[in-house]
């Protein structure tokens, strides 16, 4: 084949593989609901499997066009018999729509499909309900949930979805009833399917849309700003694009308390599409503290992050370790580089309070001992620690803050930055040893594991 030739095949396959099949199930202009039920033209358009028929599918996308649409104009995706459907099926809250003419996307997911064979789809109208449908249009995938665009399923197939949809307003995962619930339940449940928050898991959110400058708040079900997530109200990239943060065991435990919102302010443009946790993996060069210890803080620090005691929870969680002088801080770190420096700081005057900073390479244990005047001022104005890379890079990991009656670190060896641990002995996060059926996240030869 000639090279020319050869090109154009290759520009062909890549432009059918862009192109995906759309199919109008309804056209027309609509000012009241708008249904597709067993034995109407509507509902065999969108089922059906003829020439010109939509056959929908898990993967699919229903595009639901409408125009005039004003403040506080609403969707509700319900069935034949007024419920709303729960967003853990149809991956769609019911949500404020933007004003104006817009297109409002459902992901479809096979228990969508499989709701809609016996109940169908009406699309009501609700809030201010001044708009008019116009156009509904499936737009056929690969028959999975997967997909080239961010939020589309070009994730590890390890992280575990926890939402999907189109929201142009505030995502919820509130222990409440109704569907906020379901997502709840998702995020924080131990079942199949759902993600089990632990610290070191990143919540990770997908969006389209966005304006320089948009922020995204994460707040509990009461509007306040969850202070255990470290940048609680961050400003996101323009576009289409994703944003990630990862949990600590005092974030972990503020949402299991009050829930988490993932909130649009009023004057942002972005919509969001998709909410999904990866999960924690925990390599062999991590070490486990031991049980004795007090952990006040657990993650995983990286890039430029700071460990932050100056604000509750995690200000609490340091100051209820009953701090003595004599104690220990310390703080369990890999990868850490030649040259790589630690700051212990008081944020009063932002006085470092350790002083040897600079580490040896290899994944260590620093220790810290108090003093009463180190305790005082924690007591006072709370503490931070920042990592400085052996140059301008903050090139090591913070994986665990703990307080200790000892400087050393209660493991027995360290080689090849490898922890020497008891062969196929198991142990929950605080380092306590717990039989091999324990639920939830174990380690297990340095190693971390979700046991189901």
């Amino acid at each position: 084949m000639k090279k020319t030739t050869f090109i154009l095949s290759l520009l062909l396959m890549a432009v059918l593989k862009v192109s995906a099949e759309v199919i109008t199930v309804w056209e027309g202009a609509q000012s009241g609901n708008l249904t597709f039920f067993s034995g109407e033209d509507n509902y065999n358009a969108l089922m059906g499997n003829a020439p010109g028929q939509a056959n929908l599918s898990a993967g699919d996308k229903i595009d639901i066009y409408y125009t005039g649409a004003v403040e506080g104009s609403k969707l509700w995706l319900q069935d034949s018999e007024w419920n709303t459907y729960p967003s853990s099926v149809t991956g769609a809250d019911v949500d404020l729509l933007t004003a104006g003419d817009g297109v409002f996307t459902v992901n479809v997911s096979q228990d969508f499909v499989d709701a809609l064979k016996v109940k169908g789809l009406r699309l009501r109208r609700g809030g201010e309900a001044v708009y008019t449908f116009t156009k509904v249009n499936v737009v056929k995938g690969d028959g999975t949930s997967g997909g080239d665009e961010p939020g589309t399923g070009d994730e590890d197939p390890g992280n575990i979805v926890v939402w999907e949809g189109s929201s142009a307003s505030t995502l919820r995962f509130t222990p409440e009833s109704g569907s906020f619930l379901d997502n709840y339940n998702k995020l924080v449940g131990d079942a199949k399917g759902q993600a089990n928050l632990s610290a070191g898991d990143k919540i990770k959110f997908y969006y389209t849309g966005a304006a320089e400058g948009d922020q995204v708040w994460f707040q509990d079900m009461e509007w306040n700003n969850i202070m255990a997530i470290d940048m609680n109200s961050p400003t996101i990239e323009a576009g289409d694009n994703s944003y990630e943060f990862m949990v600590s065991v005092a974030a972990v435990e503020a949402i299991k308390q009050k829930g988490i919102m993932l909130r649009r302010p009023n004057d942002a443009s972005y919509t969001f599409t998709k909410v999904e946790v990866i999960k924690a993996q925990i390599g062999d060069d991590v070490i486990v503290p031991d049980a004795s210890e007090t952990i006040v803080w657990s993650g995983s620090a990286t890039g430029s992050t700071s460990v932050d005691f100056r604000y509750d929870p995690n200000k609490s969680a340091l100051l209820g370790a009953d701090l003595q002088p004599g104690k220990f801080i310390k703080v369990y770190m890999s990868d850490v580089d030649e040259g790589d420096q630690i700051y212990i700081k008081d944020t009063a005057s932002w006085e470092c309070l350790n002083s040897e900073t600079t580490m040896a390479a290899g994944t260590q244990v620093f220790s810290m001992e108090l003093t009463e005047d180190i305790i005082n001022k924690i007591k006072t104005s709370g503490m931070i620690i920042q990592r400085q890379g052996n140059g301008t890079t903050y090139d090591f990991e913070i994986r665990y803050v703990t307080v200790a009656n000892t400087g050393t670190t209660g493991i027995g060896s360290i080689e090849n930055n490898k922890v020497s641990v008891d062969n196929g002995a198991v142990y929950n996060l605080c380092g306590q040893r717990v039989s091999a059926s324990h639920k939830g996240i174990v380690i297990k030869n340095g190693r971390k594991y979700i046991n189901r």
